[in-house]
Protein backbone atom coordinates (compact mmCIF):
# COMPACT_ATOMS: atom_id res chain seq x y z
CA UNK A 1 0.00 0.00 0.00
CA UNK A 2 2.85 2.37 0.81
CA UNK A 3 4.40 1.63 -2.59
CA UNK A 4 1.16 2.54 -4.39
CA UNK A 5 0.81 5.81 -2.50
CA UNK A 6 4.50 6.61 -3.13
CA UNK A 7 4.04 5.82 -6.84
CA UNK A 8 0.96 8.06 -7.12
CA UNK A 9 2.69 10.88 -5.23
CA UNK A 10 5.83 10.63 -7.40
CA UNK A 11 3.71 10.58 -10.56
CA UNK A 12 1.81 13.69 -9.49
CA UNK A 13 5.06 15.54 -8.77
CA UNK A 14 6.56 14.43 -12.09
CA UNK A 15 3.55 15.49 -14.20
CA UNK A 16 3.04 18.77 -12.36
CA UNK A 17 6.75 19.62 -12.77
CA UNK A 18 6.49 19.05 -16.54
CA UNK A 19 3.48 21.33 -16.81
CA UNK A 20 5.29 24.08 -14.88
CA UNK A 21 8.55 23.77 -16.78
CA UNK A 22 7.16 25.48 -19.89
CA UNK A 23 8.92 23.29 -22.39
CA UNK A 24 8.82 24.72 -25.93
CA UNK A 25 9.96 22.83 -28.96
CA UNK A 26 12.01 24.57 -31.62
CA UNK A 27 9.48 23.83 -34.33
CA UNK A 28 6.81 25.70 -32.33
CA UNK A 29 8.70 29.00 -32.17
CA UNK A 30 7.82 31.70 -34.73
CA UNK A 31 11.41 32.54 -35.67
CA UNK A 32 11.81 29.06 -37.14
CA UNK A 33 8.82 29.38 -39.42
CA UNK A 34 8.92 28.62 -43.10
CA UNK A 35 11.09 30.84 -45.27
CA UNK A 36 8.00 31.51 -47.39
CA UNK A 37 6.55 33.52 -44.49
CA UNK A 38 9.42 36.01 -44.79
CA UNK A 39 8.86 39.30 -46.63
CA UNK A 40 9.95 39.02 -50.24
CA UNK A 41 13.17 40.62 -51.44
CA UNK A 42 13.10 43.12 -54.31
CA UNK A 43 13.80 41.67 -57.75
CA UNK A 44 17.07 42.39 -59.54
CA UNK A 45 15.20 44.80 -61.82
CA UNK A 46 13.85 46.70 -58.81
CA UNK A 47 17.31 46.84 -57.23
CA UNK A 48 18.80 48.28 -60.43
CA UNK A 49 16.10 50.93 -60.81
CA UNK A 50 16.45 51.94 -57.15
CA UNK A 51 20.22 52.31 -57.65
CA UNK A 52 19.76 54.60 -60.67
CA UNK A 53 20.27 52.06 -63.46
CA UNK A 54 16.98 52.92 -65.15
CA UNK A 55 17.73 52.37 -68.85
CA UNK A 56 17.21 49.08 -70.64
CA UNK A 57 17.73 50.16 -74.27
CA UNK A 58 19.64 52.78 -76.24
CA UNK A 59 18.87 54.49 -79.53
CA UNK A 60 20.64 53.36 -82.70
CA UNK A 61 24.22 54.57 -82.91
CA UNK A 62 24.85 54.47 -79.15
CA UNK A 63 25.88 51.86 -76.63
CA UNK A 64 25.05 51.03 -73.02
CA UNK A 65 27.48 52.24 -70.38
CA UNK A 66 27.74 51.45 -66.64
CA UNK A 67 25.75 48.22 -66.45
CA UNK A 68 23.92 47.32 -63.26
CA UNK A 69 25.73 44.71 -61.14
CA UNK A 70 22.43 43.03 -60.17
CA UNK A 71 21.02 42.67 -63.69
CA UNK A 72 23.11 43.35 -66.80
CA UNK A 73 20.01 44.30 -68.79
CA UNK A 74 19.93 47.68 -66.99
CA UNK A 75 22.47 50.50 -67.26
CA UNK A 76 22.89 54.20 -66.42
CA UNK A 77 23.93 55.85 -69.65
CA UNK A 78 23.59 55.64 -73.42
CA UNK A 79 26.79 56.87 -75.04
CA UNK A 80 27.17 57.87 -78.71
CA UNK A 81 29.65 55.62 -80.50
CA UNK A 82 31.89 58.58 -81.44
CA UNK A 83 32.33 59.50 -77.73
CA UNK A 84 33.29 56.01 -76.62
CA UNK A 85 36.24 57.31 -74.54
CA UNK A 86 34.59 60.51 -73.28
CA UNK A 87 31.89 59.61 -70.77
CA UNK A 88 30.96 63.25 -70.19
CA UNK A 89 29.00 63.09 -73.47
CA UNK A 90 26.86 60.19 -72.24
CA UNK A 91 23.26 60.76 -71.19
Amino acid sequence: MKKIILFIFASLIFFSANSLAGVTFIVDSPQHSSRFDQPSQPSTSEKCIQAGYNKDSCPDGSYANMKCPYNLSYFKYCCPKQFENDYSKCD
